[in-house]
């Protein structure tokens, strides 16, 4: 007779890239095993497959967690780890106030509610650029897998890095008469389009991936043994969880 199967709530969760609402499971033991293997291997990049693959798991809707922006990637996971765990994260810091020249270190622990406490700061730059007055392109916001592709070229190419990561970001050329979708040209044609931009077009699109969307988190804490203010952002995935 075969055992009796627990069926699990699902829940909704809006992200920046879709219209509609994304349904999801909490994350079982397994997946979570999944996720402390990789933590514990301190390798970014084994941090940032477990993540994708517990998501890519835990989503009943049809989505390719590869073409998620980071923004998305990082909510759907806060969002996830609360309904799978629990809302409230306890992170450890110290003290490094100068006290007669010497740090204070006491260590203290402050919760972080990860339903609560973290906003996102959404973009108001349009996606839509002007290059010229007939010519322009539309960016979308890096993905885990255009980062990736950057690190793996960080040894090689470190020089032509900041060219690279925007040559991934571009969704379309247009001019007067046409559309051209980067998914339709090489990474070399993209990489010469951005290269042969002038400085005034090119600070454009960096002022863009300056101000995409991220989430963050403020608290504030007054150390007991020195009685300093401490007044924390946190930003991004990394801030919360390593």
């Amino acid at each position: 007779m075969p055992l009796p199967k627990i069926d699990q709530p699902t829940f909704k969760i809006n992200l920046l890239s879709r219209k509609d609402p994304v349904i999801y499971r909490p994350f079982t033991v397994k997946e979570h095993k999944l996720l402390l293997m990789a933590s514990e291997s301190n390798e970014i990049n084994d941090i940032v497959a477990a993540i994708k693959q517990i998501i890519n798991n835990c989503c009943l809707d049809d989505i390719d967690v590869d073409e998620l922006p980071v923004i998305d990637l990082e909510i759907f996971f806060i969002t996830l780890r609360a309904r799978s765990i629990g809302e409230i994260v306890d992170m450890k810091y110290k003290c490094k106030n100068k006290v007669d020249e010497k740090e204070c270190g006491k260590h203290f622990l402050i919760k972080l509610n990860l339903l609560q406490d973290v906003q996102i700061e959404k973009s108001e730059m349009e996606q839509r650029i002007a290059l010229t007055d007939t010519i322009g392109m539309v960016l979308k916001y890096p993905t885990t897998s255009i980062l990736q592709n950057i690190m793996n070229k960080s040894k090689e190419h470190g020089d032509m890095l900041d060219i690279s990561l925007i040559a991934g970001c571009i969704d379309y050329i247009y001019d007067e008469e046409e559309l051209y979708y980067a998914k339709d040209a090489s990474e070399e044609e993209l990489m010469k389009f951005v290269g042969d931009l002038s400085t005034e077009q090119y600070s454009k699109i960096e002022e863009f991936l300056r101000n995409a969307p991220n989430i963050y988190a403020e608290k504030q804490h007054i150390c007991k043994h020195c009685g300093y203010e401490h007044n924390m952002r946190l930003e991004g995935i990394a801030d919360f969880f390593m």
